[in-house]
Order: structure tokens, then C-alpha cells, then sequence
């Protein structure tokens, strides 16, 4: 690995991945005990050595912010699994999608709100409420093809 430092070349161990140098790049180096090492990439150089196509960007601030961009779709394949690991997890979309075999929720409080139509269609559906359930709405109605239980120790109409 070479390194210009004014008028010299160096030879300097590399400590950025995926970095391919050319003359005339510009470097940040740090000298060690035994050869000096590359620390950064500087300008057209760090974009050229991120070894990444041209459709993704990468970039990162002072502040620790990291954004990676797509010009196309962003896929993530793991064939273990994939943690985000956050405290705060933001996302904005027109649509989300979500396809998988089983969905656990694990939550102290989840709160959703809707504006226009909540629906859900399924083979069977079981809720279990410890305590109380409250169901207020302008107009309720309940229909069942065969029998309709309620079953409770008082049950007050009206």
C-alpha cells in the first residue's frame, strides 16, 4: 500500500476497507511503531473506495448520523437473522407491507390510530383482556351465521 505525503511515497499499511489507492489520492496517515498507516480517505478517493456500485451512497456526519441511500430498492438478506437495535425506530412509507409465517408483538403499551378504515380479516380470531375491555362506537353491530354466547355474571342491556 502507498501513501503520498508531499513530494514522498510512503508505503503504509491500509486501515480503510475496500480502499484501492491511486496517485494523487488524498489521505489522512498516522505513523506507528514500525511503518505509517492510512487512518482516512479524503474527496473523489473515499467515494471511489467504497467499494460500493454507484446506485448506493453512504454517508456519515460529525454528529454520528449514518445514511445509506438507494437509487433503486434496498434489500438486506440474512440467512441467521437481522436486530435493529435502537432506542427510537422511525419509519415513514406510502404503503408497508409485512409478510412472514408467524408475527410476535411484544409491548408494555401499543397504541394505533386510524383515520379512515381498520380491517381484519382471518380463519379465527381470540382476545384475551386480565381486566376490563371497552368498546364505545356511534353504532355497534355483532353477527353470527350460528350462535352468539355471552356468558358473564350479570349482563346489563340498556
Amino acid at each position: 500500500m502507498a501513501a503520498v505525503a508531499g513530494p514522498e511515497l510512503l508505503e503504509a499499511e491500509l486501515a480503510v476497507p475496500g480502499y484501492a489507492p491511486e496517485v494523487g489520492d488524498g489521505v489522512v496517515f498516522g505513523r506507528g511503531s514500525d511503518a505509517p498507516f492510512v487512518l482516512g480517505v479524503l474527496g473523489e478517493a473515499r467515494r471511489r473506495g467504497s467499494g460500493l456500485p454507484s446506485a448506493l451512497r453512504v454517508t456519515s456526519d460529525a454528529d454520528g448520523r449514518v445514511e445509506l441511500s438507494a437509487t433503486g430498492t434496498l434489500s438486506v438478506h440474512s440467512a441467521v437473522g437481522i436486530e435493529l437495535v435502537s432506542p427510537l425506530i422511525r419509519s415513514a412509507a406510502g404503503r408497508v407491507e409485512t409478510e412472514a409465517t408467524v408475527i410476535v408483538e411484544l409491548a408494555e403499551s401499543s397504541h394505533r390510530r386510524v383515520t379512515e378504515l381498520a380491517s381484519l380479516t382471518a380463519g379465527r380470531a381470540r382476545t384475551t383482556i386480565e381486566r376490563e375491555h371497552e368498546l364505545t362506537a356511534e353504532r355497534t353491530s355483532l353477527v353470527s351465521v350460528e350462535d352468539t354466547t355471552i356468558d358473564g355474571k350479570r349482563v346489563l342491556l340498556g
